[in-house]
């Protein structure tokens, strides 16, 4: 590198292909003195040889989109959303197959009867350790959040369906103005599944109220509050962060 030949270097670089993490520097080498095919060649190769390597599937992943193969790229994509099905995951798997010519709605509607089945499998291994455990949505919702498309994500979310609280509370949040009365409803069951276990100084559950009242009649917040007085007068330090 010192004398600027990168031909030995890479010849240097190829002397030594052992390991994942020699092959995935052997293949920013290649990029960078313009050998393309070769960049993918080498990252095909090391990929073949560790397959579970991260670095190697990112390397194959860069060559095939900067070189237009879009169903490779595709394909990658899909199965690094079923390791790992984040939002981040998911959006850049619809971009690949919007990349590769797919329809995007039906796509779209794939990976959502993929990420529901996958919802059914881990309720089958909850219901056995928990008799009763309801169906957990919070895959799609978070998939519905991302994508901005709260009222579907709604729908989704109703009882007996079941989500992680704070899947629920941004969704009340995110709703708009006509749906007061669904997001208060999507709040009480946040306050409901967070008072068991709350502890002084209560701010989370405090903050859930005051979303509620925010969304309620005059008359509605003075009732609610004086139920509040009454079920949870034990807990003193709440009592006293009420409006």
């Amino acid at each position: 590198k010192k004398q600027g030949d990168p031909q030995a270097v890479l010849h240097a670089l190829q002397e030594h292909q052992r390991e994942a993490h020699e092959y995935s520097e052997l293949v920013p080498h290649c990029e960078s003195i313009g050998r393309y095919r070769d960049a993918m060649t080498f990252a095909q190769q090391g990929l073949q040889r560790f397959p579970d390597d991260w670095r190697l599937e990112a390397d194959v992943l860069r060559c095939c989109e900067r070189d237009g193969w879009d169903e490779e790229a595709l394909a990658i994509r899909r199965r690094q959303l079923e390791r790992s099905p984040s939002v981040e995951n998911y959006g850049a798997v619809l971009r690949a197959a919007q990349a590769a010519g797919r329809e995007q709605a039906a796509y779209r509607q794939e990976l959502m009867h993929w990420a529901a089945a996958r919802e059914r499998a881990e309720h089958q291994k909850a219901l056995k350790r928990r008799p009763g455990a309801p169906l957990d949505v919070g895959l799609r919702t978070r998939w519905l959040l991302h994508e901005g498309e709260v009222r579907e994500a709604l729908a989704l979310v109703q009882p007996p369906h079941g989500c992680a609280v704070e899947l629920l509370r941004e969704l009340a949040l995110r709703l708009p103005k006509p749906e007061h009365d669904a997001a208060l409803a999507l709040l009480r069951r946040v306050f409901d599944a967070l008072m068991p276990a709350a502890s002084s100084p209560y701010q989370a559950e405090l903050a859930v109220v005051r979303e509620m009242l925010a969304r309620q009649t005059p008359e509605a917040r003075d009732q609610w509050l004086a139920h509040l007085h009454l079920t949870y007068k034990a807990k003193r330090n709440f009592i006293k962060g009420l409006p």
